[in-house]
């Protein structure tokens, strides 16, 4: 009998995936490509033996090394670290228990671009993943187009 499970869903030397121990965080392997105005996602899921109420997942855009969003002791927690990111970047609430802790920031902007990183956190272990958020110059019908 299988797992069920696809061996190439574990991104062991993939882009931007570390994993130590038993905690796996995956991430996307491409980058992400937004138009400003736009709301992008940023992948990153936790595949591990411990409960999501005992993870603490930050992400954080590593340019500046800023706190966009957090979530510890089982909840989402406020950020006021930066005022760049309140009221834009949010988890999907729903999936949170799934280990799904992607995170979509609404109405990019250019300024946004760059690299984010998903660090998880259990007691004893942390994995993380990053994602990369590319500008689209130009008009959207373009980009659609191709």
């Amino acid at each position: 009998a299988t797992s069920g499970k696809k061996p190439k869903s574990l991104i062991l030397c993939g882009f931007g995936s570390n994993v130590s121990g038993r905690l796996v965080v995956t991430g996307a392997d491409e980058p992400v490509y937004a138009h400003a105005g736009a709301d992008v996602t940023l992948s990153c899921s936790v595949g591990t033996h411990v409960s999501v109420t005992e993870l603490q997942v930050t992400w954080i855009k590593t340019d500046g090394d800023i706190l966009v969003l957090l979530y510890a002791d089982g909840e989402i927690r406020p950020v006021i670290e930066d005022k760049n990111y309140a009221g834009r970047a949010e988890f999907f609430a729903a999936e949170i228990s799934k280990g799904d802790f992607s995170m979509r920031l609404r109405e990019f902007r250019t300024e946004d671009e760059g690299e984010f990183m998903c660090e998880v956190h259990t007691d004893a272990d942390s994995a993380s993943t990053t994602a990369r958020i590319v500008a689209l110059v130009g008009s959207e019908k373009t980009a659609n187009g191709s």
